[in-house]
């Protein structure tokens, strides 16, 4: 065992021996073991491990957890497709609620589809070898991986990842070979739009008409669920200007159904001003009726003029990593024009990518940006060049405290 493997393994059983974890301690742990992994690796394993898209460390089955199981395994598309044909055979659903061992020809039997016994085997094998389900002699049986997968939010991630955006995932070589090895920056001439041959049709545009896009929504809903909510990240009481009757108080620009909007409100009932909710004419007309009191809902494209001059407070989450840097700058700047200096406050909620030592889930999530839309994860100072670009500056950055949700950062006119 080298000393790197020594150092690493001292400090697992170290952490261990802390006791009872929280989320942030179990999450470490699960890195260094990881780490572990990597460092007793030889050059075998690792070609292995590239060419085959396997892992031998199963994929965070805690139950606290379970909806991070799906981000991670996009990344590892043999898993991912299997894990798909199982979810689309029902099977998860079968083994979890048959709460004993059962053979591969007794689940055929309740699979959704015809499938032959002989090929289960062969699936259920090679998710055993992963932990995602257990083997007990020739029999299966479900475990806490198995419940994560069995819900319907894992196949709704399982739609989107594997029906939708694996086959921008195999284009990635092609894409950036045809580019010239260049930063992408155009939303519509990506991986994606490669693989399902619509260049010139950006992320939404595309998704507008796959069969995916219902799962897709779903998907990302229950992912943001799972986050820590922004107010909790972010003092807004105390960092933005509170609004008289009848002035604008709060503006989610590019907000689709106004959930973050509904969180603001709702944690803050006191809240005076309006709220409004900005996104395009084809989401719009679609939401309104559902505002509830206090909340406007109105057609917008964030390219052009900004309506809404002077609110307190601006809110973009997940705008700017759909975009390259002259769009986002563009983006930014139709803010800038309508907030008013020492006054409006702009937040944007997203990821900042550390400079080093960053997670998996970040960097995959970087990853994804770049193979759906041409987008990217920023660093701080990446962001900060963006920011000052449109004619802005970051006022201060609030991180949240689990390491895995997004930060928000603070923007104010320059």
């Amino acid at each position: 065992m080298s000393e790197e493997s020594k150092k690493i393994l001292k400090s697992l059983s170290d952490e261990l021996e802390k006791g009872e974890l929280d989320d942030v301690g179990r999450r470490r742990l699960i890195s260094q073991a990881r780490k572990l992994v990597s460092s007793l690796k030889n050059e075998g394993d690792v070609i292995m491990d590239v060419f085959f898209a396997v892992s031998w460390i199963p994929l965070d089955p805690q139950d606290n957890v379970t909806l991070m199981v799906i981000p991670c395994f996009p990344f590892q598309p043999l898993q991912g497709n299997v894990i798909k044909v199982m979810m689309d055979l029902g099977l998860f659903k079968a083994l979890v609620s048959g709460g004993h061992p059962q053979t591969a020809a007794q689940l055929a039997e309740q699979s959704n589809k015809n499938i032959d016994p002989q090929l289960l085997n062969r699936l259920l094998r090679f998710l055993a070898a992963h932990g995602y389900v257990d083997q007990v002699e020739d029999k299966y049986q479900g475990n806490s991986a198995t419940r994560a997968l069995a819900r319907d939010e894992s196949e709704y991630g399982a739609e989107h990842s594997v029906g939708f955006l694996y086959d921008g995932y195999n284009k990635i070589p092609e894409h950036l070979k045809r580019i010239g090895y260049v930063n992408p920056a155009d939303k519509k001439y990506s991986p994606l739009s490669l693989a399902k041959n619509m260049d010139g049709k950006d992320t939404f545009e595309i998704l507008a008409v796959d069969p995916a896009l219902e799962a897709t929504n779903k998907w990302f809903r229950a992912v943001s669920a799972q986050y820590t909510p922004w107010i909790q990240t972010y003092p807004f009481l105390e960092r933005v200007p509170m609004v008289n009757d009848g002035e604008v108080q709060f503006v989610d620009v590019g907000g689709n159904l106004g959930h973050q909007t509904l969180i603001l409100k709702e944690a803050n009932p006191q809240l005076p001003g309006r709220f409004i909710v900005q996104d395009l004419t084809n989401i719009v007309p679609a939401t309104s009726h559902l505002a509830p009191a206090g909340v406007e809902f109105q057609p917008y494209n964030f390219y052009d003029e900004q309506p809404v001059k002077g609110a307190a407070c601006y809110y973009m989450r997940y705008i700017v990593h759909d975009w390259g840097n002259a769009d986002g700058i563009r983006i930014l700047t139709r803010v800038r024009e309508a907030m008013k200096p020492g006054y409006s406050k702009l937040l944007i909620n997203e990821w900042v990518v550390p400079e080093q030592g960053a997670s998996r889930m970040v960097t995959g999530a970087d990853m994804v940006m770049m193979v759906a839309g041409s987008g990217m994860e920023r660093t701080l100072a990446q962001f900060r060049e963006l920011i000052e670009k449109a004619g802005l500056k970051i006022g201060e950055v609030f991180y949240a405290k689990d390491e895995i949700s997004p930060a928000i950062i603070e923007v104010v006119v320059a």
